[in-house]
């Protein structure tokens, strides 16, 4: 009885893939794979098919599962998710982050059959992922939803404003929630106003937390930053994506530093964001006073502290290690590579839009600059209205094999992403191009090179001479391929481990297997 509880304990940590592959391997084990013990917690890995789904269906696995992970199976159908959930009577955690469900239909699953569900983490994206769309008014028979805790990751556009306020409004007992907002539309105003109204309309909520991925207009930031410590609001919280303790309200957690230790103010306080102003005053009098009292911080577990600059001050941005600057645009005669290299030594990732690595030097002022380089991003902020009209943005990228084998000589270099807004005259330069993960698009070639007789095979040549080769991630959208060409010269790449080809020109079930066969 012991080895047995031991085997469903080490195959509760196998993902659906590997269990539903050990009983196609062991048939006679079935009983012990698939036990109830074994399946209470379900996990689904990114590439999940169908085929997998229906394995556990047959075995009526879903019945016993408790905890069920769909996390980034972004492949699987609503259809097939939602047909899924229907008959997972004990569930009582569903994660499903980065995955397109119909909102509507989870809602009534929730509301009818998913009962027993407390916590819920999930992803609302573009309208244009969801037929019919929009979605109903959603409203619960059953006057609302049991769940306690909630992370929603949504596209910040209108519509999804407006699904994500009915359905909240349907979760009073909810007392956790995190959003994490994709700003699309400049809709930060109308997010903002909804989010400071959940104390109303959430009795029960104890902590809200707000991230986005979204630089907030400079407007939005001049706005939080007129205020002084003391006056901080939730607005600000959202701002500077941090967590805000609402209840209890005698427990407020974010206060100013000079009066919580001093007053009290942190008694009750287990989360506490505590804001201090930068300056000589603080760092050699008031905190070792503060820290010198023990009593007056017994109770807090976890504490962010929010350090202001100093007004007479330039804040010290040289240990930056990650840097986005894919909305921030340069003019021809600019080098963008070389103000970061000079500024930021510790850098590891770098986002950049083409205008800022499309001088002849840009890569190897990066590689003498920031040593500690480990991943290339090169894109343009499709959303931004400069980038559309930057002209250094359509000048091709000047990448060379020198360049790269000076990176490599000198970095940790081994992400490399070129988006389709980043023009391309050639690819010889992965000759010398060493990366462990490449991404790049064929649209952004120019026509000739892509047209070109060889192309398909000239392409694996190059990639070939890249030994370290691991994950390839290409995006052809409407470009023709000539499939077999393409997948012959594919299959030869044998250090490939993940392979990823998004294209519109393979349209049925069967090119789409013979490409990969």
């Amino acid at each position: 009885m012991l080895l047995i509880k031991s085997w469903e304990t080490i195959l509760s940590f196998l993902d659906a893939a590997s269990l539903a592959a050990l009983v196609d391997a062991f048939p006679n084990l079935e009983c012990l794979i698939f036990h109830e013990y074994a399946v209470r917690k379900l996990r689904f890995a990114h590439d999940a098919d169908e085929r997998t789904i229906e394995v556990f269906h047959e075995a009526n696995v879903f019945s016993h599962v408790k905890k069920l992970d769909f996390s980034n199976c972004i492949g699987l159908s609503s259809t097939a998710l939602l047909g899924c959930l229907s008959t997972c009577n004990q569930l009582q955690e569903l994660y499903c982050v980065n995955c397109v469900i119909r909102p509507s239909e989870l809602f009534a699953l929730l509301d009818v059959k998913l009962t027993k569900v407390r916590k819920l983490e999930w992803s609302l994206h573009d309208s244009c992922y969801y037929d019919p769309w929009p979605v109903p008014y959603i409203r619960s028979p059953n006057g609302q939803l049991q769940l306690e805790s909630m992370y929603m990751e949504l596209v910040a556009t209108r519509e999804n404003i407006f699904t994500l306020e009915h359905f909240l409004l349907q979760c009073g007992l909810l007392q956790n929630l995190h959003i994490h907002s994709v700003q699309k539309e400049g809709s930060s105003s109308e997010l903002a106003e909804l989010c400071t109204s959940f104390s109303r309309h959430l009795p029960f909520l104890k902590t809200f937390k707000f991230t986005c991925e979204r630089t907030w207009a400079s407007q939005d930031l001049q706005w939080s930053c007129r205020r002084s410590p003391s006056h901080i609001h939730a607005e600000d919280v959202m701002i500077g994506n941090m967590s805000y303790q609402l209840k209890p309200a005698r427990s407020r957690n974010l206060v100013n530093f000079e009066d919580g230790p001093q007053n009290e103010q942190l008694k009750g306080v287990e989360q506490a964001v505590l804001v201090m102003q930068g300056n000589e005053h603080i760092e050699h009098r008031q905190l070792p006073e503060a820290v010198s009292k023990p009593g007056r911080w017994s109770q807090v577990s976890s504490l962010c502290l929010v350090l202001t600059a100093p007004r007479d001050e330039q804040p010290c941005v040289s240990n930056i290690i990650e840097l986005n600057m894919v909305s921030f645009h340069f003019d021809c005669n600019t080098n963008g590579s070389e103000i970061v290299a000079s500024a930021l030594p510790h850098l590891r990732a770098l986002a950049l839009a083409p205008c800022g690595v499309n001088q002849d030097d840009s890569l190897t002022l990066l590689a003498r600059g920031c040593r500690h380089l480990e991943e290339i991003d090169v894109r343009a902020e499709c959303d931004s209205n400069r980038g559309s009209k930057c002209v250094a943005c359509r000048v091709p990228l000047r990448f060379s094999e020198a360049d790269f084998k000076e990176l490599h000589g000198t970095t940790k270099l081994r992400r490399l992403s070129l988006d389709d807004t980043a023009k391309m005259s050639s690819l010889a330069f992965l000759n010398q191009c060493r990366v462990t993960e490449l991404r790049f698009s064929l649209h952004s070639l120019e026509q000739e090179v892509t047209d070109a007789a060889g192309f398909p095979f000239s392409l694996s040549r190059l990639l070939r001479s890249n030994p370290r080769l691991r994950q390839l991630s290409i995006e052809a959208r409407d470009t023709p391929l000539r499939q077999n060409e393409f997948a012959e010269g594919l299959a030869t790449v044998s250090t490939l481990r993940h392979l990823c080809v998004l294209t519109e020109s393979i349209t049925t079930e069967h090119h789409v297997t013979s490409f990969f066969t």
